[in-house]
């Protein structure tokens, strides 16, 4: 396996890690949703980037760029390793809006409940 074939798969996961980071406390806070979804509001988004940027230094730590001696002259521009790290950064970006989704979802759900509530009372 080449390091193209590698950074293409460690960027993929970076995208997808804080994904399901959020998912997975965001269903864990749907389950008390009045104590635990305003937590969940400010603390997913920075959970998202701190998730992100840490696993893209760890995965940057884990496989570095090859040692290429053309690039290490100052002869060329070496732009290895760029697709780990904007996958860290998609990833951050896309957890943000996970959890967007997921309080966005919440308040609708509380809000038709609230309706049908209203509606057998009256």
């Amino acid at each position: 396996m080449n390091y193209n074939t590698i950074e293409l798969t460690v960027g993929a996961v970076l995208v997808l890690l804080p994904i399901t980071a959020v998912s997975a406390a965001g269903m864990w806070c749907l389950n008390r949703a009045h104590q635990r979804m305003p937590w969940f509001f400010f603390l997913a988004p920075v959970g998202s980037i701190v998730i992100s940027w840490l696993a893209c230094m760890l995965a940057m730590a884990v496989f570095p760029r090859p040692y290429d001696a053309y690039f290490a002259g100052g002869r060329g521009l070496d732009l290895r390793g760029m697709i780990i790290i904007f996958g860290g950064m998609l990833g951050g970006f896309a957890g943000i809006v996970t959890s967007m989704v997921l309080c966005a979802g919440n308040l609708v759900r509380q809000y038709l409940q609230r309706g049908r509530v209203a509606h057998r009372n009256a």
